[in-house]
């Protein structure tokens, strides 16, 4: 119900959001502020390894809700393959403090860490990140939300 008149509360959202075909595999995304970020294996035929591919389907920088300069979110539509693994999540897992510094875990570890952890099954994959982040706050307390969604199309 937020307006835009002067003194109002301008909070807004962050989110990811998508659909998906589950017969065609398309899928639709719109990101608020949080992308979607997309692993695909390839296997090189010539030397029969797994290349893991990186794709980013990009957020709007701005949060739902009353904005300075509001507009149409921007809808991915996205061809998913079989064996595609990809990942919506709020900020709160790379926002967590920790490490030998006392600093962010930030997006880029977040993206390293589930490069690392492709080879794993979803369930395997939800343990290491959940042994990441506990090692990695050590005695910190937890400082915001934490989701990450993972799905593997199959």
């Amino acid at each position: 119900n937020q307006t835009g008149k002067t003194g109002e509360t301008n909070d807004g959202m962050d989110i990811a959001f998508c659909c998906i075909n589950s017969e065609t595999l398309e899928m639709s995304f719109a990101g608020a502020h949080n992308p979607c970020w997309i692993f695909r294996q390839n296997s090189t035929q010539s030397f029969g390894e797994n290349i893991i591919n990186f794709i980013e389907l990009p957020a709007d920088k701005m949060p739902v809700g009353i904005f300075i300069k509001e507009k149409e979110f921007t809808e991915h539509v996205f061809q998913l393959q079989k064996g595609d693994t990809f990942y919506i999540f709020s900020d709160g897992y790379h926002s967590q403090f920790g490490g030998e510094k006392g600093e962010k875990f930030k997006v880029k570890r977040l993206q390293e860490t589930l490069f690392k952890i492709q080879d794993k099954d979803l369930q395997a994959q939800k343990e290491i990140l959940d042994k990441t982040i506990i090692d990695w706050q050590g005695r910190n307390e937890q400082t915001d939300d934490i989701l990450i969604i993972g799905v593997k199309s199959n």
